[in-house]
């Protein structure tokens, strides 16, 4: 599954719309090879929470190990640690995943990621990001506003297209974790 197709906009869209089973589906992606590289939960070696740019290469990169045969239920504790209580985007992929299970990957040849803003505040993660409208609380998205860091990502594979995605970090417990 190319990752880069989660995402796709109208013509006079300014910002993407996330497409529900494609990201899912990489979701899940995910979820597996944290689960094949180590049994998954919070201590997994592939999980590096460091910084926004690691967490979201820790996730591709776990995401590209993935094995179609992975149940949903160890695909879903496989990807918990790359995502931020809460997110968005680990609650959208958890459905995807319960509804179609884990899909094909595609072999990834190269990522790049870049930290293109930070600490966006309440008001903009609200009004320019959307968060309003998600899951989470008043207060979670005041947490978020504390730090965190959009990570653009560059993904390359051998055999599909790649392209630019945009990732909101933020930081929980001095772990950097993907919120959408």
């Amino acid at each position: 599954m190319n990752p880069w197709d989660i995402y796709y906009c109208g013509e006079t869209c300014e910002y993407p719309v996330m497409n529900r089973r494609k990201f899912t589906l990489l979701l899940a992606t995910s979820a597996t090879a944290a689960v094949a590289g180590c049994g998954g939960g919070g201590g997994d070696s592939d999980a590096d929470t460091s910084s926004p740019e690691a967490v979201v290469e820790s996730y591709y990169r776990a995401a590209n190990e993935v094995e179609s045969d992975t149940s949903a239920e160890e695909a879903i504790e496989t990807i918990r640690p790359f995502f931020y209580e809460g997110s968005p985007l680990f609650e959208l992929i958890r459905a995807s995943l319960e509804e179609d299970g884990v899909q094909e990957t595609q072999n990834l040849e190269n990522i790049e990621t870049t930290v293109t803003d930070e600490n966006l505040g309440t008001e903009t993660l609200i009004d320019d990001r959307g968060l309003e409208s998600s899951s989470l609380s008043e207060d979670e998205i005041e947490a978020i506003a504390e730090e965190n860091a959009l990570v653009e990502t560059s993904v390359e594979y051998e055999d599909a297209q790649g392209g630019t995605q945009e990732h909101l970090t933020a930081t929980t417990d001095g772990d950097w974790l993907i919120v959408f």
